[in-house]
């Protein structure tokens, strides 16, 4: 790091009295082979006016860089009516705590348990294939990414990005979260982080109401008037409404309601891999330095578009399931993401044309009650290897790579439960990320069926005020509204959406 700092300050033509420098992002480039850390160093100064104008020559991107101010975006609290979130995932839980912290106390639906019930409920599903509809993987306090490799990287470039990462860093203990390029946090410090947001807003004044389900909306000339739940009758004029990608009957509550329109998302397979064989292929001879971790890799094909999701460095593949009669994956790791495999989700982009805007669920349906029949109707997953995928064939023993779902396999022919095209782009995109990543198309690499849930097919329409255009104080968000994909995302908008409720 002091390397790095070094050059940067040589680069600018600086000195360390001129300006403070420090690490503001660290990589890992495996490219090549030729394993190397890369960094983003900051620079701050007294005068950074005169800074960015003497840099603005040799490349240096001058910004804002983790300096949101929540207090500059939030009017104090006006009126009797108490806003109302649905859903405490990541996007319902920082809109319920930047509220809270502002002086509002805002009140929580929630349809699932706690976490600590949402493991007892994972746990009995898993040994004892008994599905709670409720509290589940997808359901409950958390949200979906509770039960995931806990990823906090986007794209979205927004300033609130490092104040939710700074945020999550202080509650899960975690400091060095801000630094990292691919910063993640793991299943098991999720728990704790959630458990932090939970106690913070209660301590506040809030309220989180859980095992109760949002039903619909009282609307009046065009404009909210109460939040119906199966317990109540809620009066409010404002609705943050954060229902996770995986709420089918909230957008069904809402066909008619809400301005409804289908959105693209992605189907296919979680694939296994052993996760020394991931490491030697990407780190080389660097592989096991306790420098680097376990590695991580993302693919995108060039021929069919098909790409890597949620890639989960020594992890595990997940029972996901959270309607009756369908076997659904996702892929969890904890911090250390010390397992034997390593896993991701090989996916088709998919795009419903019909008139129905809930027409993208039906296919995610067809293809889990595929997946559930196949696994043998009782909640196991079936699972193919790479090799017998390719001949068609059912398989009867995985090889070296032995699965990690834990609700029990069984041996099938995953290739036949799958839509043609996706099938044959699914073999294009594994054949050309093994020429990318060596070994990735190993023979007994293996397939677990079905990964159907990695956004929301539904998007309910907002204006650039983010609220929704066809009732007034409602303000959709986060993954189930189609506006964010993931945890860090998700949690920029429902602060976003926080912030636009109270103007």
């Amino acid at each position: 790091e002091e390397t790095a700092i070094a050059a940067a300050l040589k680069r600018c033509g600086l000195s360390s009295k001129e300006a403070d420098a420090f690490i503001y992002k660290r990589a890992v480039d495996a490219r090549r082979k030729n394993v190397r850390f890369s960094y983003t160093v900051g620079l701050t100064a007294e005068n950074e006016a005169h800074l960015a104008e003497k840099l603005s020559g040799v490349g240096v991107t001058c910004g804002k860089f983790g300096r949101y101010g929540p207090e500059e975006h939030f009017l104090p609290p006006k009126g009797e009516s108490r806003p109302v979130i649905v859903g405490f995932g990541p996007a319902g839980a920082f809109a319920a705590l930047m509220l809270a912290e502002r002086g509002y106390k805002p009140l929580v639906i929630e349809r699932g348990g706690d976490v600590d019930e949402r493991q007892a409920a994972i746990r009995r599903f898993r040994e004892e294939k008994k599905l709670d509809p409720e509290t589940n993987v997808q359901f409950g306090e958390g949200g979906a990414g509770t039960f995931s490799d806990g990823k906090l990287f986007t794209r979205i470039g927004d300033e609130r990005c490092d104040y939710v990462l700074g945020r999550i860093a202080e509650m899960t203990d975690l400091p060095e979260l801000p630094r990292l390029a691919h910063p993640h946090v793991g299943t098991d410090k999720l728990f704790g982080m959630m458990k932090a947001i939970r106690t913070r807003i209660l301590s506040l004044g809030g309220e989180i109401s859980f095992h109760e389900k949002f039903t619909g909306i009282e609307v009046s000339d065009g404009v909210l008037k109460a939040v119906l739940t199966d317990k109540r009758r809620i009066s409010t004029d404002k609705l943050i409404l954060a229902c996770g990608h995986s709420a089918r009957d909230t957008f069904e509550a809402l066909r008619g309601v809400l301005a409804l329109e289908p959105k693209g998302f992605a189907m296919g397979l979680r694939v296994e891999h052993l996760k020394e064989d991931i490491d030697r292929a990407m780190f080389g001879k660097y592989a096991g330095h306790p420098k680097l971790g376990s590695a991580e890799y993302r693919l995108v094909s060039k021929t069919t578009n098909a790409f890597s999701f949620c890639m989960c460095p020594g992890g595990t593949v997940v029972a996901a399931a959270s309607e009756e009669g369908g076997v659904v994956t996702n892929g969890m790791s904890e911090y250390a993401r010390a397992g034997r495999n390593s896993n991701s989700a090989i996916v088709v982009p998919m795009m419903y044309r019909g008139e129905d805007p809930l027409g993208g669920i039906e296919w995610q349906r067809a293809l889990e009650r595929a997946a559930f029949k196949a696994g043998g109707s009782d909640y196991s997953a079936p699972i193919q290897t790479w090799g017998d995928f390719l001949l068609g064939k059912k398989t009867k023993k995985p090889g070296r790579i032995q699965p990690t779902y834990p609700a029990g396999t069984r041996g099938a022919d995953i290739a036949g439960l799958l839509p043609p095209d996706m099938r044959d782009n699914i073999i294009k995109a594994m054949q050309e990320f093994g020429r990318k990543i060596e070994g990735f198309d190993v023979s007994d690499a293996l397939f677990t069926a079905s990964e159907t849930r990695t956004s929301s097919p539904v998007r309910i329409t907002r204006g650039e005020d983010m609220a929704s255009v066809s009732v007034k104080g409602v303000y959709p968000c986060g993954e189930g509204a189609g506006y964010a994909g993931g945890i860090l995302s998700a949690a920029v908008d429902g602060i976003k959406a926080a912030e636009r409720s109270t103007q």
